[in-house]
């Protein structure tokens, strides 16, 4: 039983890292003006863990950067302001 317990927890830890590296990756990517491949991490993010509202505000700022999207881009905006 307590095998199980640690092994979800690894699991569980990995999720999270993942999730935190590609948020990091879209961020460095948003900052080098490089907003097609930041959106791509962010909902790589979002596809990891759909309540990260800083990968869904972020995705947000990037399609706007990125001057398309506007639909879309509200969406992102109204789902971060609910988490």
């Amino acid at each position: 039983m307590k095998f199980i317990f640690v092994a979800l927890l690894c699991v569980v830890n990995t999720y999270s890292q993942e999730d935190a590296k590609l948020l990091y990756q879209g961020n460095n990517q948003y900052f080098d003006s490089n907003y097609v491949h930041s959106t791509s991490s962010f909902r790589e993010a979002l596809k990891i863990n759909p309540k990260n509202y800083k990968a869904s505000f972020n995705l947000g700022n990037a399609m706007y950067r990125n001057a398309g999207e506007i639909r879309t881009l509200k969406w992102e905006f109204c789902k971060a302001s609910k988490r």
